[in-house]
């Protein structure tokens, strides 16, 4: 079967998998969720693993990062251990999961990736994601 879209929450949905009902956050290419082009190359640069797409390595680690850091009021723990892994497996020297905890330094980070790649910070269109001002003005 096939997703149940919420009708209160656009962008929520549920899907059944084994027998276990699955919530899923509905995005689409132009949502401004990630910057455009950003989607676009995350699509383009998917990998194939055990039978699903899933993002490169690059690619999971800075959404991750821009997500956990720009999208929400504060850090889930289960970030810092997934970052940490992402981090060492990329041979990002650089990178602390005691960042974290600094708003400038990940600003600063996040502005040099998007700077390096020709990305933009734009507020999504679901009004509802939160927005780390914080972060974003780096």
């Amino acid at each position: 079967m096939g997703i149940r879209q919420s009708m209160k929450r656009p962008y929520k949905g549920l899907v059944m998998i084994n027998g276990e009902e699955i919530s899923l956050d509905l995005r689409f290419v132009g949502d401004k969720y990630y910057d455009t082009s950003w989607q676009k190359d995350m699509l383009d640069r998917k990998v194939l693993k055990k039978g699903l797409f899933i993002p490169g390595e690059d690619d999971y680690f800075f959404s991750l990062l821009f997500h956990c850091k720009v999208q929400k009021s504060s850090v889930k723990e289960k970030y810092y251990g997934t970052l940490a892994d992402l981090a060492k497996r990329l041979h990002f020297s650089w990178y602390q999961s005691d960042l974290l905890s600094d708003d400038k330094a990940i600003g600063e980070i996040l502005n040099g990736y998007f700077n390096s790649q020709g990305y933009y910070y734009e507020n999504p269109l679901d009004a509802g994601v939160y927005r780390n001002r914080s972060v974003i003005k780096y």
